[in-house]
């Protein structure tokens, strides 16, 4: 008797030699079978691959804080609410604990500078450092400097700020904060040859520098601060000045006090 399976296999096509039909032997049920379980297997892995982005894609969604309205990612909420399942997060405000004040709007002059001028823009780092009242202290790694690609600055140990004396010693140009306080007359040659050993001094526009210097007078507490001292040390003989910060323990984000009382800013 022959089975059903050796019967089709045994069916001779037109053409084809006893000596054909031999060597093909199960071929037709054979390519038949491995195309089922191809196609199977796609399904199988077509679905998975979908379910794994579904899955990505909802992890890479971002959310709304609705405390604060940050943007954040949907895998670092740390729970949920309500029937609604609100999504609710630590990282930005601690579920509404820390409240911080409205982000002020920019000096006038400043936002103008901001908006308009490309070559402000391209020495926006430089004008900032011309205005800083503190010197970075560290101890730097100078094997991934100046290498290809983009720059990297890697420091070893405790990053600080160092401030000096509010006068320079004699014989000495005034820097950083002492520049608020000595010699203001020249305020704007002083602060730009402040950068002549990093940059071109030619970079730098003298109007912008001026401008830069009168929306600090206007709108900084701490530059109002050293103001003050320079008045009272070109009309008085008084020989030492001192500065107290004045914390306050509820603002969010206030750093811890500084231990030495001769740090005026940061």
């Amino acid at each position: 008797m022959i089975e059903p399976h050796e019967a089709a296999v045994s069916k001779r096509f037109p053409g084809q030699s006893q000596h054909d039909m031999h060597n093909t032997g199960h071929q037709p049920f054979r390519q038949s079978f491995a195309c089922s379980v191809c196609k199977r297997k796609d399904r199988t892995e077509g679905l998975q691959a979908s379910r794994h982005k579904k899955k990505k894609s909802k992890a890479n969604d971002l959310q709304e804080c609705p405390y604060c309205r940050a943007l954040v990612w949907e895998q670092e909420k740390k729970g949920s609410r309500g029937s609604n399942r609100t999504p609710l997060f630590s990282i930005c405000c601690q579920q509404g604990r820390v409240k911080l004040p409205p982000e002020p709007h920019p000096p006038h002059s400043l936002a103008s500078l901001r908006s308009s001028s490309a070559h402000f823009q391209h020495n926006i780092r430089t004008y900032n450092s011309i205005l800083a009242f503190t010197s970075m202290g560290a101890k730097l790694d100078s094997k991934v400097m100046h290498k290809p690609g983009p720059f990297t600055l890697r420091i070893h140990g405790q990053n600080a700020h160092k401030i000096g004396s509010l006068v320079p010693q004699a014989g000495k140009p005034p820097k950083f904060s002492q520049l608020y306080i000595f010699d203001t007359a020249n305020e704007v040659k002083n602060r730009i040859a402040t950068v002549k050993r990093t940059t071109k001094a030619g970079e730098l526009d003298p109007d912008i520098v001026k401008q830069l210097i009168e929306t600090m007078d206007a709108n900084n507490c701490l530059a109002k601060v050293f103001r003050k001292a320079r008045d009272a040390h070109e009309h008085s003989s008084c020989p030492e000045f001192r500065i107290r910060l004045i914390g306050q323990p509820k603002r969010g984000r206030q750093y811890d006090m500084p231990t030495t009382d001769e740090i005026a800013g940061l």
